[in-house]
């Protein structure tokens, strides 16, 4: 390039970082639901209890036990949030299309400082999903009851 903007190779490293990240950090997350979820559900009532307010009923596979609505919320952020994001990530790192005989393929085409660059962002995703859950999950579920309904 002509020195505006970004060069080629600039743009495939902010690539890789953030499309690493992401990735393994939606995996991550995804697995943090799977644990949350496995916990809570767990050590739910199997009949509602309002009086801890444990009124929200939550199937699992067949079983209906009953959660906050704080649990409920969270269980619901990181359902709906954890696979897209990783998705997301996916779509972000580059890729190539090959054609070939049979049809077209995708094909990973990273040199192997790339590639590098890519499983650091992956690790460094996968490392800082627990600590966002732990840390930054419960505020945000408490921001996301506090708003109003939109109906």
């Amino acid at each position: 390039m002509t020195g505006d903007g970004l060069s080629s190779m600039t743009v495939k490293k902010i690539r890789n970082i953030l499309g690493g990240f992401l990735f393994g950090f939606g995996w991550m997350t995804f697995f943090c639901l799977v644990y949350i979820d496995s916990r809570w559900t767990a050590d739910a009532p199997r009949l509602a209890d309002p009086a801890n307010g444990l009124v929200y009923a939550h199937n699992v596979h067949g079983t209906t036990v009953y959660l906050s609505s704080f649990q409920s919320w969270a269980v619901t952020l990181l359902s709906v949030f954890s696979i897209p994001v990783s998705f997301m990530g996916f779509f972000i790192l580059p890729k190539r299309w090959k054609n070939s005989v049979v049809g077209d393929k995708l094909r990973w085409k990273l040199v192997p400082e790339e590639e590098r660059i890519a499983k650091y962002a992956t690790f460094a995703g996968i490392i800082f999903a627990p600590a966002a859950v732990y840390f930054a999950g419960p505020a945000i579920v408490r921001v996301v009851m506090s708003l109003p309904p939109l109906l």
